[in-house]
């Protein structure tokens, strides 16, 4: 449809049009929560872009050892696919991490992090 269209006004008459025929949510009803159109926009604004942040601990270094922690554990046949991290046991996640922290030079928050593991406890 847009490239029949002749130039940018005539594509945004279009866009706007299909924006109000379609759109799944009803303005009107939005508008009456905020009292005003530009409280709306602040509010919308304000809580953009975090939306799909998964909230978890910082560590603050690279995360390349990673990579390097699961060809470990499969290459040592603790595990077959990186996924069954999930569903260890809480003494297998021990024995997993010992055997990482004694082959690489990582903190020790990194390994706990990758392992689910809490990373107040030695």
């Amino acid at each position: 449809m847009f490239d029949s269209l002749l130039n940018d006004e005539e594509r945004e008459q279009l866009t706007d049009f299909i924006v109000s025929k379609y759109s799944v949510i009803d303005h009107d009803a939005v508008s009456n929560y905020f009292q005003t159109y530009e409280n709306q926009l602040i509010t919308a604004s304000a809580n953009t872009g975090s939306e799909y942040d998964i909230k978890e601990n910082f560590i603050g270094r690279s995360d390349a050892c990673y990579a390097r922690m699961t060809r470990l554990l499969i290459g040592s046949g603790k595990v077959k696919d990186i996924h069954e991290v999930y569903v260890m046991r809480t003494e297998e996640k021990w024995n997993a991490y010992n055997y990482l922290k004694a082959r690489m030079n990582v903190p020790a928050n990194q390994v706990k992090a990758f392992l689910h593991l809490p990373l107040k406890q030695d």
